[in-house]
């Protein structure tokens, strides 16, 4: 696994092509995408299946415009607007809003959980978004709050990343990504970092 937080060089993350990814004051900053692309920053260094994933994560700007972090994904070839070209995402917006999903190569998206209003965000305050993954078995949370459950098999390894949507929306600023690996969802710990 890995703990950054982005205290030196990101040589270990790949940008995609869209928006403008920076180390700001501990945080690695997006400073925005043209309108309806999507910005992304896979870890580029290993594939990983069984996982505990978060990424704190913190936008101002639109209240409708999403910031997503990915499991299990391939991030190119990317699609025409940026995104990855398959695997698993999990967003939120200011709205107050979450939405889980999966990317199909050629096919596109496919929701898994529609948009859902939950009080665990925290609207343009900082959120901490996390994944876990062993088999099919997949788990969303937010803050510390299970919001989505799901069993679905249809990637079992990849990268992992985070990313935004439709940066013209605002700046979103991560100041840290964690992965452990696991041997099951019970192997880690079910408190948020």
């Amino acid at each position: 696994g890995f703990d950054e937080r982005f205290s030196s060089a990101m040589t270990a993350w790949i940008p995609n092509s869209f928006g403008s990814w920076a180390g700001i004051g501990g945080n690695v900053v997006n400073s925005g995408t043209p309108a309806k692309t999507e910005g992304v920053l896979s870890y580029g260094h290993k594939t990983y299946s069984s996982l505990d994933y978060t990424v704190e994560m913190q936008r101002d700007g639109s209240s409708l415009a999403a910031n997503f972090l990915y499991i299990r994904c391939t991030p190119t070839p990317e699609t025409d607007n940026g995104g990855i070209s398959s695997g698993y995402s999990f967003g939120y917006n200011n709205a107050g809003s979450f939405v889980v999903g999966k990317i199909r190569p050629g096919t596109g998206w496919t929701t898994l959980k529609e948009w859902t209003p939950s009080q665990a965000i925290r609207p343009g305050d900082w959120n901490t978004l996390r994944a876990k993954a062993s088999g099919t078995s997949l788990q969303f949370y937010i803050n510390g709050i299970l919001v989505f459950a799901v069993t679905d098999g249809e990637f079992d390894t990849g990268f992992v990343g985070f990313g935004l949507y439709d940066g013209s929306g605002g700046v979103l600023r991560i100041r840290a990504a964690t992965l452990q690996t696991t041997d099951g969802l019970g192997a880690a710990s079910d408190t948020a970092k």
